[in-house]
């Protein structure tokens, strides 16, 4: 149990046969939407892959997801150099050269 609500379930990727769950991984793993089995999983890839403004909500939500995962690992290197360095959040955002305009949010973050 994780505490968070929500629920995880696993599913081997690998696995391809006629049933809905073979044929849903084939779907996922797919690049090409004329050779999708799942009408909606077709239709939405092709909206990303092909429209303007999909294209573009994939593009922002890529963007999203990178610039946490750099938010996350900036986090993670102040905090081992105030853990083993003895530095101040200041000390280490200055170490690391994290420009002035990204301090106060990861300053929150830290708290």
């Amino acid at each position: 149990m994780f505490g968070d609500g929500e629920h995880i379930i696993y599913v081997n990727g690998e696995y391809r046969d006629d049933s809905d769950i073979g044929k849903l991984m084939h779907d996922f793993s797919c690049w090409d939407p004329d050779e999708m089995n799942y009408e909606l999983m077709r239709e939405t890839t092709r909206y990303y892959k092909e429209n303007p403004k999909g294209v573009e909500a994939m593009c922002r939500a890529f963007e999203e997801v990178r610039e946490q995962g750099r938010e996350q690992a900036q986090l993670a290197d102040i905090k081992k150099l105030m853990k083993n360095l003895k530095m101040s959040a200041q000390q280490a955002m200055e170490v690391l050269e994290i420009p002035s305009t990204d301090r106060e949010k990861l300053l929150v973050d830290l708290s």
